[in-house]
Parts: structure tokens; C-alpha cells; sequence
């Protein structure tokens, strides 16, 4: 038969693994609880704040570490406080008809465990144990019922976070699924820049934030003559995405790419040629007449190879550069294109009709590529009564000869024309 004694012990044990249970469920209900609550506050912050990798980490750090800390305190301050004493507290306290025999028993030191009564005290505590089961403690379905609590929080909690997707950009979701997974899109784009420049010539670096933005974004260069990255700042655009940076003479080839918040784009290069570049450009005018016409008067600042002429006129650039031209091109917009036609002496000329307003540069052909050589000129269409007539075409090029001057004839009919089609009349 089994000593008594011994048998209280087990009692009580069993008692004790009944209420570590209780609190493993409590516990992982609690922390799923807190792991809701604390996603759900640094989501909704996260949504309120412009988006910044920086900002993501940091709040991710702060919402692993809090739910770290809440697990390690919610199982381990439970289970520290499970002591044989106090399990034994908890037994009498929830029942009473032990009257202190099973706190006695527990409490005993070792050197009275062979005292002649301790036997019969513990005949009588397992007497009423008969009668009170560990599930009399704490009943199963108290278990089940915060089990069913803690399963449905944290299923609610892996539903904010994986079906998040498709969903849109900066909504609550999104923003917990990045605190929890980090799958966030951040990136830098660089803008096009053109493969090969004229030697000197200035070159624009523009740089786009996707998905976050930032104070400050660093290019990193490195020349082709050096092996050394160099940091400049570039500068902020009209808001916290947009950043950019010019290199204004540019003498060499160089590699580049732009830094910001941890996020690093990836490298582009640009190289230098030494091709021609445009000096000057003449342009005259034809009407549609024949007549030769004189350029409109220009302000002081003025382009010298802007075009300024009513819809029809022909307009003759003749292109000088430093050097003999080789094959190029008027480069329009949109995307329409005219040859252009060496004519020695370091001189190219190209014509064009004046159909619609746009602009246009010099470009020449260089290794396969496109190489601009000129300024960019305006191509603008004169205004009556603040009216604009609307395109009617793609410019074409065109070959006129000379022919008597008549250019203000010309501007006073199409005015007139104009006037009399805004007032209906003919």
C-alpha cells in the first residue's frame, strides 16, 4: 500500500498541473491580446505618418521586442507563483473542508516528515481529495472557453495581417502586414538618363522615392579617372519624393547611384564624347505664300534659335557648329524627327512647317545612340484674343527657295482670319 504521505503529494501535484493549464492558456490569450492591440496602435500610427523605412523598422523593432517581453512575462510570472505552496493555498482556498491539512502536509520540513500523527492527517486529506478532482479546480470549459477567446484573437490577428494584399497603399491592413512581415516595396528610381553627353555639358540626375519619402538623398559618384565613391546632397523637389541633382560641366564619364533612409537605388553611368556642338542657329521664315518673311522681333533674353511664326510658315535653321557636323537630326516634340543636311563649312540646315506649339533641339548620331548638342528651343504659335488654334498635324519637312520679303502682310492676314473665325464671321 502506498505511503499516505506520498500519495498527498501526487494529489497535489495533479492539482498543479491543472492550474499551469489554466495559465498557459490565459497567458497565450493575453499575449495575443496585447500582439492585436499593440499592431492595431502602431498600424494606425503608421497610416498618420509620412512612410519612411526608418519609421517601419523602428516600429518594428518596438512591436517584437513589446510582445517579447509580454510572453516572457505573461508564462513566467504564473508559473514562478505555481509553487507547492501556493498551489496548496489555491486548493484551500477553493476548498475550505480541507481546513488546512493539505497546506500542513505541505509546508512540513523534512525533518518532521516522520512525525507518528502526519499519517493520519494525510489519511483524512485524501479522504476529501476523493471527493475534489483537479476539474473541480478549474473546470474544463473555463479552459476551453479562454482557449476559444485566445484562438479567435489570433486568428483575427493573422487576418490583418495576410489578407492585407491588393488591398490599398496606407490602410490599416497594409500597414500591419508590414510591421509583421516588412514586405514593403520601398525603392528609388532614377529618372532616364541619357547614355552618352557632349563633353562639358550639364547633366540632370532625378531621383523618385516609391512608396516613402525623406528629408535628405544622397548621389553617389564615382568619376571614371577615380576610384572613389563621393557623397553629394542633392536637392529636394516640390515634395519629400522627389529629389534631384546637376552636374553642370560635366568633363568625364561617371557612375552614379542615389541613397536615401537605407535604400539605395541601383547604378546608372553616363559617358562623355567629344562630338560637335551647335554655335548658332539662324532662322527665316516662308509663308505658305512663297514670300519670303522677316523674323518676328525677339526680347533681348530671347533664344536666338527660337521658332515664333502663325500656323503654316516655313521655318529655315541654318545650324552652325565648332566642328564638321555628322549625321543628326532636329529632335521635336512629340516624337517627330527631321534630317538634318550638311552643307560643309562646318553648317547643317534643316526646314520645317509651323504647325502647333512645341520645342526641339539638335541631336546627332553617336554610337548607335541620340546625342543632344543644342539647347532646347521653343516652337510657338502667335495669339489672337488669347485664342490658340488647335493642332492640326505632325510638322513635316519641307524645302522651300527664296522669295520676295512680306512677313508682316502675312501676320496681319492670319490675324484677320482669325478675328473673323472667333466673331463667325467670313
Amino acid at each position: 500500500m502506498e505511503d499516505p504521505l506520498v500519495s498527498v503529494v501526487k494529489y497535489r501535484q495533479s492539482m498543479a498541473r491543472r492550474l499551469r493549464l489554466y495559465a498557459s492558456v490565459r497567458s497565450i490569450a493575453a499575449v495575443f491580446v496585447f500582439a492585436l492591440t499593440m499592431t492595431i496602435g502602431l498600424a494606425w500610427a503608421l497610416t498618420r505618418m509620412a512612410p519612411s523605412p526608418t519609421l517601419l523598422l523602428s516600429f518594428r523593432v518596438a512591436l517584437f521586442v513589446c510582445i517579447g517581453t509580454s510572453a516572457i512575462c505573461a508564462f513566467s510570472i504564473p508559473f514562478v507563483r505555481l509553487s507547492p505552496m501556493q498551489v496548496a493555498r489555491k486548493v484551500e482556498s477553493k476548498f475550505p473542508q480541507f481546513k488546512q491539512r493539505l497546506l500542513t502536509l505541505t509546508e512540513l520540513p523534512p525533518e518532521q516528515a516522520q512525525e507518528p500523527f502526519l499519517p493520519l492527517v494525510a489519511e483524512d486529506t485524501l479522504a476529501i481529495a476523493l471527493r475534489v478532482r483537479p476539474q473541480d479546480l478549474v473546470g474544463l470549459r473555463t479552459i476551453l472557453t479562454i482557449a476559444s477567446v485566445a484562438a479567435a484573437i489570433g486568428l483575427l490577428l493573422a487576418w490583418l495581417i495576410l489578407s492585407s494584399p491588393g488591398r490599398m497603399p496606407g490602410s490599416l491592413a497594409n500597414e500591419a502586414r508590414a510591421l509583421w512581415t516588412g514586405d514593403r516595396e520601398f525603392a528609388i528610381d532614377l529618372q532616364r538618363v541619357r547614355k552618352t553627353v557632349m563633353r562639358a555639358s550639364a547633366v540632370t540626375v532625378s531621383a523618385h522615392l516609391n512608396n516613402f519619402t525623406a528629408r535628405k538623398a544622397d548621389l553617389f559618384v564615382r568619376y571614371a579617372s577615380s576610384k572613389e565613391w563621393k557623397a553629394m546632397p542633392m536637392l529636394q523637389g516640390p515634395d519629400n519624393s522627389e529629389f534631384v541633382f546637376e552636374f553642370p560641366h560635366l568633363s568625364e564619364g561617371a557612375e552614379f547611384y542615389v541613397k536615401a533612409e537605407g535604400i539605395r537605388s541601383s547604378n546608372s553611368s553616363v559617358s562623355v564624347a567629344d562630338i560637335p556642338r551647335v554655335r548658332h542657329i539662324a532662322v527665316s521664315y516662308f509663308y505658305p505664300s512663297g514670300k519670303p518673311v522677316q523674323a518676328p522681333a525677339r526680347s533681348a533674353g530671347s533664344h536666338g534659335g527660337d521658332i515664333i511664326a502663325p500656323i503654316g510658315t516655313v521655318a529655315k535653321l541654318d545650324i552652325e557648329t565648332d566642328r564638321p557636323m555628322i549625321p543628326g537630326e532636329l529632335s521635336l516634340d512629340p516624337g517627330d524627327s527631321v534630317v538634318l543636311a550638311p552643307s560643309g563649312d562646318n553648317r547643317a540646315s534643316a526646314s520645317l512647317r509651323v504647325l502647333r506649339d512645341g520645342s526641339y533641339h539638335v541631336s546627332v548620331r553617336y554610337g548607335g545612340e541620340l546625342v543632344r548638342i543644342s539647347d532646347q528651343y521653343e516652337i510657338e504659335v502667335p495669339t489672337a484674343n488669347n485664342s490658340r488654334p488647335q493642332p492640326v498635324g505632325p510638322i513635316k519637312d519641307v524645302r522651300t527657295g527664296p522669295v520676295p520679303v512680306g512677313y508682316e502682310k502675312a501676320v496681319a492676314a492670319y490675324y484677320k482670319r482669325l478675328s473673323e473665325v472667333q466673331d463667325g464671321t467670313r
